[in-house]
């Protein structure tokens, strides 16, 4: 499965959104902490419904998994764990988007309340590993909207890695010296909200 699942999608708009409050409300910091405050909310509430969703998708394939159960004993089965259902309360604490979101903003809150990084020249392709690569591996072009590998770290442009996967779904991290010697997997691209508002304030 290579293309951008739901809760991909969900997460690229909830960091969008956050990334967003913070270029609008940068000289007020009470405000700006207020709607990220909000929307934290929102994304664990998300995170929640999502744990739940997937409890119940979890009951439902091990009752058809119990074998040759009939329609009517596989809702009797079903009936009875109904309760169990509806009180489950999920740990959310370890959920793979809320951690990778809570990432992501502390970067971005990091970047906005310290120092500026300084603008790029247009020879800078390759930089430093305390600064931020805007130039695909893939395309040698710049950047617009950049994911990042969750395995090696490094950085791809959506389209990019998107059409090589289908391609080729043995692709490898093209970057040189990449550690992770196993093929890229769509399930570990994750937004890279903090490049993206690195592109948005230092255009080419």
């Amino acid at each position: 499965m290579t293309g951008i699942n739901n809760t991909d999608a969900l997460l690229n708009s909830f960091l969008k959104t956050a990334q967003n409050i913070l270029t609008h409300f940068d000289d007020d910091k009470d405000n700006r902490t207020k709607l990220l405050n909000d929307l934290e909310k929102i994304v664990r509430n998300n995170c929640t419904h999502d744990e739940k969703t997937k409890k119940v998708t979890s009951t439902v394939r091990n009752i058809i998994g119990q074998g040759d159960v009939e329609t009517s004993e596989a809702m009797k089965l079903f009936k009875e764990q109904k309760n169990e259902l509806i009180e489950y309360q999920p740990d959310i604490s370890q959920n793979a988007s809320l951690k990778e979101y809570l990432r992501q903003v502390k970067e971005l809150l990091d970047a906005a309340d310290g120092t500026k990084r300084p603008t790029l020249d247009d020879e800078d392709i390759e930089m430093t590993q305390d600064d931020i690569n805007v130039i695909d591996p893939f395309t040698k072009k710049r950047m617009t909207d950049p994911v990042k590998n969750k395995v090696c770290g490094h950085i791809y442009e959506r389209d990019s890695i998107t059409s090589i996967l289908k391609m080729n779904k043995n692709t490898r991290c093209p970057v040189i010296g990449c550690i992770n010697k196993n093929p890229v997997l769509m399930e570990n691209i994750v937004p890279d909200i903090v490049t993206r508002k690195y592109l948005h304030d230092n255009p080419a």
